[in-house]
């Protein structure tokens, strides 16, 4: 309990180097365990740390494990800030874990593995972050795995200022584990009444996820959970997954928008999966419904190439969102080039759903005041299998329940996917929105629906 200073701060008067030690991140092996207090960094910077991950155990015996690594293990009323670790550092888990009974969770933070009503302020991580596991169990456990460059597990949690720099490189085989990477934070618990926010914050350092697990994965640039509002943040480097049997959720910027406000996706955001359900976005894959606040995607935007292979049987691809139930998207735009291939065999046995557009995929909420420049083109890889699939691909969303306004797009749009329309703006619901008369529109079926509604 020695790390508890709940009315203290303690402050870096210099820079440190770790190369010679090894940091065995700070547990006494049960939950409960944490750093409480300020830490200054005070703009120093620790170098050399290699990070030693601990095995901690709650509730009954061994019916919870928590794997966890970081420079701190768990922090609770904290405030972390002004603080570096520099290329130098590393934290890297390589073991194969197995258990007969409980849930796992693995925490895998540079800075800290897990934060509960605390604030990241102005940290910078650079150390890469490497997991390369292999879990054994049932297939009734909970397996939970996060990863990221600033905290891996948060609950109440801000990050202002924060910088991640160093490369997620996440493999991880394991029958039920769900998965959640990226730049900054990764999982978090349901709680609705505490108020998780990013703001100002940037990624530049490459993600690469592949996980042959039954769970879900999803992987964003800054963070891979639907439960943080995110504000002024950037996403300057590569996300790539893929996730083999997983259902996939991947955003250039988040995984998911609980409302996501001036906001920007700058590289290539990549998919591959065999999961059932593949949604792919360059600002965010979907959106997640909250009664108790307004949310909105607004004046956001992604500028890098989306490619997105699946075999999977439910696809949603947009160059802002892949499927958007919940959540207005305002003053958006696109100017990445969407290349999707659909591996899924078809027949009479198997339906097939696809939807794929320059600003959303599928879309049950308006949009207004927004633009696609990137060209669209979803192609068949099975295309001499028996039967097609059902979906439609726009210059600016492929299905829209609600008002396209005011908006326009300048991409070319193709599929060869038997039973998919190829819409100039989209298949409904478009009012007040013009095309490119140049733009090339071409496929096994083209549906001009709602371009009468339009004006140019």
């Amino acid at each position: 309990w020695s790390w508890n200073y709940p009315d203290k701060t303690v402050r870096l008067t210099a820079d440190i180097d770790m190369s010679a030690h090894k940091w065995i991140t700070p547990s006494d092996g049960k939950f409960g365990v944490y750093f409480s207090g300020v830490f200054d960094g005070n703009g120093h910077t620790i170098s050399g740390l290699t990070v030693i991950p601990v095995e901690d155990v709650g509730g009954y015996g061994d019916d919870h494990k928590r794997i966890s690594a970081g420079l701190f293990g768990m922090v609770r009323d904290a405030e972390i800030r002004d603080l570096t670790l520099d290329e130098t550092c590393r934290v890297e888990v390589s073991e194969m874990y197995s258990f007969s009974f409980g849930d796992l969770d693995l925490e895998l933070g540079a800075i800290a593995a897990s934060g509960y009503e605390s604030c990241f302020v102005r940290c910078v991580n650079r150390a890469d972050v490497v997991v390369t596991s292999v879990i054994w169990g049932s297939d009734t456990h909970e397996t939970f795995c996060s990863v990221s460059g600033i905290v891996a597990h948060a609950d109440g949690v801000k990050l202002i200022g924060c910088s991640n720099e160093g490369h997620m490189t996440v493999d991880v085989h394991s029958d039920m584990a769900d998965i959640r990477v990226s730049g900054l934070v990764g999982r978090c618990g349901l709680v609705y009444g505490k108020e998780n926010r990013i703001v100002s914050c940037t990624n530049r350092g490459n993600i690469f996820v592949s996980g042959n697990t039954s769970g879900s994965v999803s992987v964003g640039g800054l963070s891979s959970n639907y439960t943080f509002r995110i504000d002024s943040c950037e996403n300057h480097s590569v996300v790539k997954v893929n996730a083999h049997e997983g259902s996939a959720y991947v955003g250039g910027v988040s995984s998911a928008s609980m409302g996501i406000t001036y906001s920007f996706n700058r590289d290539s955001v990549i998919c591959e999966s065999d999961g059932f359900e593949v949604q792919v976005g360059g600002v965010c894959s979907y959106s997640f419904y909250n009664s108790s606040q307004t949310d909105s995607l607004y004046t956001c935007g992604n500028e890098g190439e989306i490619e997105v292979k699946s075999n999977g049987s439910m696809l949603s691809v947009g160059g802002v969102m892949g499927q958007n139930t919940d959540c207005p998207v305002v003053d958006c735009w696109n100017r990445g080039g969407l290349k999707i291939e659909s591996s899924a065999p078809r027949s009479s046995s198997r339906w097939n759903a696809i939807y794929a557009g320059g600003l959303v995929g599928y879309c049950e909420e308006p949009v207004y005041n927004s633009y696609n420049r990137g060209n669209i083109s979803l192609i068949d890889a099975h295309i001499d299998v028996e039967g097609s699939s059902q979906g439609s691909v726009g210059g600016l969303v492929g299905k829209a329940y609600k008002l396209l306004w005011n908006s326009y797009s300048t991409g070319d749009v193709y599929s060869d996917v038997a039973g998919v329309k190829v819409c100039r703006l989209s298949e409904s619901n478009v009012h007040f929105c013009y095309y490119n008369s140049d733009a090339v529109i071409e496929g096994t079926e083209v549906d001009e629906q709602g371009i009468a509604y339009s004006t140019a």
